[in-house]
């Protein structure tokens, strides 16, 4: 399972910036890895990056308790996998920009936490 995750300097919020980001990254993770799903795990608290990630054509999957806390998975499926749709509802970067942007990663195995 691979995640889409995203931080921004607080000086670049509300400009697209993240959504940008998550977008080019679900691309190139569907274009060069053997995936037909990405997620992102998301506080459900975490208003704005629910909304990058809805915008990034994802919907809650699950809900799952991460570290101790209460996260939803967020996942987007490749268009045209063949996979069982299991979804519960609904250019260019400047490094200057992004402090932190996760490209897709897979999960360490000490994370990986069953989903399916």
């Amino acid at each position: 399972m691979y995640e889409i995750g995203y931080h921004l300097r607080r000086d670049y919020w509300g400009q697209g910036l993240a959504t940008e980001a998550a977008i080019a990254c679900r691309e190139w993770g569907f274009t060069n890895l053997k995936v037909d799903r990405l997620i992102s795990l998301i506080r459900p608290e975490n208003v704005l990056s629910c909304g990058v990630a809805e915008r990034n054509g994802m919907t809650i999957w699950k809900e799952v308790d991460w570290r101790g806390l209460r996260h939803y998975v967020y996942a987007v499926q490749k268009a045209g996998s063949d996979l069982p749709n299991k979804l519960s509802s609904f250019a260019s970067l400047r490094d200057s920009f992004i402090k932190t942007i996760f490209v897709p990663r897979q999960l360490p195995s000490h994370q990986v936490f069953q989903l399916e």
